[in-house]
C-alpha cells in the first residue's frame, strides 16, 4: 500500500497504525494512513483501487459483524510498498462466505 506524505516514518509504524485500526474497526479508520489510490487485494471484498472502495466495502461487513476486529499477523516491505497480512474475528459464525453485504447466488 502507499501512504500519505511523510505522515508515516517508517514501516513498523505503517503497520501498527494498520493494527490499530482493527482494534476498534470502521469505515474511516484507516483514512490517515491510506493514500487515495491504495491498491487493495482483500479476501471477502471486493478488491481494486483507492480508499473510497475501502470505506464502501468495509460498512456493510461491520453492519453485518458488528464486533468484528482484526489483527496483524505478518507483513513484509520494500521501499514504499508494504503487504499486510491480518487476520479477522467476530463473534456471529456464518456458514457462507461473506460477500460484502451482497448475497450469495442461491442454489437452483
Amino acid at each position: 500500500m502507499s501512504t500519505p506524505a511523510a505522515t508515516i516514518r517508517n514501516h513498523d509504524e505503517v503497520v501498527a497504525a494498520f493494527g490499530r485500526g482493527w482494534r476498534r474497526p470502521h469505515a474511516h479508520a484507516w483514512d490517515d494512513l491510506l493514500a487515495e489510490d491504495v491498491e487493495l487485494v482483500q479476501p471477502l471484498l471486493r478488491s481494486g483501487a483507492g480508499r473510497k472502495l475501502w470505506q464502501e466495502e468495509l460498512q456493510p461487513l461491520l453492519a453485518f459483524l458488528p464486533d468484528l476486529t482484526g489483527q496483524v499477523t505478518t507483513w513484509a516491505a520494500r521501499d514504499q510498498q508494504i503487504f499486510v497480512v491480518s487476520r479477522a474475528h467476530g463473534d456471529r459464525r456464518w456458514s457462507t462466505p461473506l460477500l460484502a453485504g451482497r448475497r450469495p447466488p442461491q442454489p437452483r
